[in-house]
């Protein structure tokens, strides 16, 4: 028996809410105004319908019978459709699902035309990635086993175990010995894992074989346990420090950490399930490694990760212990121990004050080679340490006959840098981008040659970016002489770099500044008089006065004590060549390099000097 429906109602505007069928809802409400015709029996409703159904075969049985008198409708509802629809007061439900699935709307819509748009898939790609959970229950096979059973029944699982053993054979994590009564003994298990890619997609099943660290005994397993972790604030210091300072940030991550751990303790574990050695079933695993589930694994891998970041030249925080920073000062402890001077008493400046060094004073030295050597490691370090410019140009003029004078000035270059390990060329950051230059020069300085030294320093910005401390190619006549062609030298390298600026998008329109503690020779670059004493430096004369003359460069004076170039050209007093070195920005970094390097047993050291050539000592020096 199907259910049947009878509407009735005299109310002009009609809106029935009927919860048996939502369509019902939907008729009343596009019908308002329905007139209800009189109630008929079941036996006279089903001949009309079945004679109605040939007519129209658009519209259903229930819906074809028309009113004698049509209702009265709005004028919206008029113009859309004249003759609405009547409904019958006895329906059953079948009736009344096809009537309200018809439109009566004139628009052809999609639907009607039987448009629709095909759904394209992409092989590989999920539009909407499911949870793993889903996933999981829509296929059984990638199910997580819970135990080693379970998982050797499926030959992914069986892969990825032993792929996991074969890694820890390889690196030596444990060997197999005879079962002890008398030592606890660890077990262990397999942990299962399925390792997804940001769509869900399965990127390969991971088994790791786990240590059961609650079998373990205090004392007797493991002694240690705290690791130190990072500090939140330090991590967002650091990063803060470079955005600021646009540092570069790399990230890197350390496949099986916690299997690099080397342990302390003797810790006996179980053979792994499914992994028993067929002639030894009964022996143990004697761990020489750390692994997972272990106490004292995380320890194990901190200490492991510390020592190798020392022996690379970093150096630990004593703010933050998991914090480790670095910079050059290993090459000049390198430098140090090479030359057996890093227990040396050190000083405060790279030359004494009254050193005069000559091509022809001391003894030669037997064996010129190491001289060169220790010199050419100290003119690459000198590209980073403007401080050391002077002293290393010196010592260099002397590479063909080296003699004891000249290796002593070597060894206090040396004494020197231990004393300033720590410092380092400090760049800052600047806004401006406009060149200054300090030139000087010593006027027959050399006693062999009465040459002179030329020596200047450009800054950019703040910052310092070129200098240069070397013998002039020619001998002048005179103090201003010497000091012009130092503006020369100088002002070439001035015109470089502003073009390089150009390149790189940084041109000034503010002209260079070169300064000169001559006041002579800044009259020369100006005033075109003197031609009878300067004529035979007439090229350097032209070339400076069309540069000034141009207004691509502007030659102002300074005092000699405010020449910070002086440090170039001349050995100074300690009190000054300290005050001119921090003019220079070379200074104890801020974040200086702490702590030792490495803690090395004396065997270790001694294994390790067979491996090592020869060093340089004070009694076994090069002359010897």
């Amino acid at each position: 028996m199907h259910q049947k429906i009878q509407l009735q109602s005299n109310s002009p505007n009609l809106l029935l809410f009927l919860p048996i069928r939502p369509k019902i809802l939907l008729l009343s409400l596009i019908h308002p105004k329905i007139q209800l015709p009189p109630k008929q029996s079941t036996k006279s409703a089903a001949p009309s319908t079945s004679s109605a159904a040939p007519q129209k075969s658009t519209k259903s049985a229930a819906l074809s019978h028309q009113p004698e008198n049509p209702p009265h409708t709005s004028a919206s509802l008029s113009s859309l459709n004249p003759d609405p629809p009547s409904i019958q007061t006895n329906m059953t439900l079948q009736d009344l699902d096809h009537a309200t699935a018809l439109s009566h709307h004139p628009m052809t819509t999609r639907s009607r035309a039987n448009i629709s748009k095909p759904k394209q898939m992409f092989p590989g790609l999920i539009k909407y990635p499911l949870p793993k959970a889903l996933l999981a229950v829509q296929e059984p096979s990638l199910h997580e086993p819970s135990c080693f059973t379970e998982a050797s029944k499926q030959p992914q699982w069986r892969s990825a175990m032993n792929t996991e053993f074969t890694a820890l054979l390889n690196n030596g994590t444990w060997s197999l010995v005879p079962s002890k009564s008398h030592v606890n003994l660890v077990g262990c298990k397999w942990v299962f894992r399925i390792k997804r890619h940001a769509d869900g997609s399965i990127e390969r099943y991971k088994a790791r074989l786990v240590a059961k660290g609650f079998h373990q005994q205090p004392g007797i397993d493991y002694s240690e346990t705290f690791s130190p972790v990072i500090k939140p604030i330090t991590i967002r210091t650091v990063l803060s420090l470079a955005v600021a300072s646009h540092w570069d940030i790399r990230q890197l991550d350390v496949t099986n950490a916690f299997l690099h751990g080397v342990l302390s303790e003797d810790v006996y574990m179980t053979q792994p399930p499914g992994f028993v050695h067929p002639s030894f079933p009964n022996h143990i695993c004697r761990l020489h490694k750390a692994i997972y589930g272990l106490k004292q694994a995380p320890r194990a891998w901190f200490s492991r990760l510390s020592q190798r970041l020392l022996a690379l030249g970093f150096h630990g925080s004593k703010s933050d212990t998991s914090l480790f920073i670095h910079n050059s000062e290993r090459y000049i402890s390198d430098l140090l121990k090479k030359t057996n001077m890093h227990e040396a008493k050190p000083v405060s400046s790279p030359m004494s004050s009254s050193t005069v060094l000559s091509k022809f004073g001391g003894t030669a030295l037997s064996d010129p080679s190491t001289y060169r050597s220790i010199v050419g490691s100290l003119q690459y370090l000198s590209l980073t340490r403007p401080d050391l410019a002077f002293a290393v140009n010196k010592v260099c003029q002397y590479m063909s006959h080296p003699t004891e004078d000249h290796w002593s000035a070597v060894k206090r270059i040396l004494r020197y840098l231990k004393h300033t390990i720590h410092h380092g060329l400090l760049l800052h950051r600047t806004t401006t981008f406009s060149l200054q230059a300090f030139s000087d020069a010593d006027w027959a300085s050399c006693p062999d040659d009465r040459r002179s030294t030329t020596g200047y320093c450009i800054y950019l910005g703040r910052n310092l970016i070129s200098w240069s401390s070397r013998k002039q190619r020619t001998v002048s006549r005179s103090s201003t002489e010497s000091e012009y062609r130092a503006i020369a030298h100088a002002s070439t390298e001035i015109l470089w770099l502003q073009s390089l600026l150009t390149e790189l998008g940084m041109k000034s329109t503010i002209p260079p500044v070169l300064w000169c503690d001559n006041i002579g020779a800044t009259y020369l670059t100006a005033n075109p008089l003197f031609h009878a004493r300067t004529k035979h430096i007439e090229i350097d004369v032209h070339f400076v006065r069309d540069l000034v003359s141009t207004k691509a460069l502007t030659i102002r004076f300074i005092s000699s004590k405010d020449q910070v170039a002086d440090t170039f050209t001349k050995p100074l007093p300690t009190p000054k060549f300290n005050v001119l070195r921090d003019t220079l920005n070379v200074r104890e970094l801020p974040l200086r390099l702490r702590g030792p390097i490495k803690t090395t047993s004396p065997d270790e050291l001694q294994a390790s000097d067979k491996h090592k050539p020869a060093v340089i000592t004070e009694a076994n020096s090069p002359n010897s």
